[in-house]
């Protein structure tokens, strides 16, 4: 692989000497990025929030709940691959996010990851919209308790059905709950 084409961030230098051995002669033009054996959710947020957002980014990191890879690729990450994995299921993992699709580790899959679509993430205010949409707020007081206009609570609202793909207001908050999206 050209030097200028990978980018690896979090790894020691042995280690990234030997990911450059290991992916000699692909072509994708990504960031790996590396954590620990035992990544915490914060550690890895702060990783994927240090990375290059033009880049399609893999993730190699320890074993970590579903639900959190979940989270990460909800929040823009293409790709995450076990520390312990094989080169070959490296080489399938770069290959497969440089081509633009996602890649979570056989190990980790579970059937609601498979089923569930990548949305593109929702912004700090749409989070905020979609929280009280959560907790039963109107229009109207969504719009006084974040001071902004009720023209624009729609437009975050029709943002937040188009991003989660679904049709109404029960559909966003059956979608919240089932990628817990907010906290209640």
């Amino acid at each position: 692989m050209h030097p200028s084409t990978l980018l690896i961030t979090g790894a020691s230098p042995i280690f990234h000497s030997g990911l450059l051995d290991l992916l000699a002669g692909e072509t994708s033009a990504l960031q790996l990025l590396v954590a620990g054996d035992r990544p915490t959710e914060k550690e890895l947020v702060e990783l994927c929030d240090r990375s290059c957002r033009n880049r399609r980014r893999l993730l190699i990191g320890g074993a970590v709940h579903p639900a959190l890879v979940s989270r990460l690729m909800d929040g823009g990450l293409h790709g995450y691959l076990l520390r312990d994995a094989t080169p070959e299921k490296l080489r399938t993992a770069v290959v497969t996010v440089g081509k633009g699709r996602r890649y979570i580790d056989p190990d980790l899959q579970t059937e609601s990851l498979l089923l569930r679509p990548l949305v593109e993430p929702l912004t700090k205010r749409e989070r905020q919209v979609l929280r009280l949409i959560v907790l039963e707020y109107t229009t109207d007081e969504i719009a006084a308790k974040l001071f902004i206009s009720r023209c624009t609570v729609e437009t975050h609202r029709a943002h937040i059905l188009q991003k989660l793909g679904v049709r109404n207001t029960a559909g966003i908050v059956r979608e919240a709950m089932r990628r817990e999206l907010c906290a209640i």
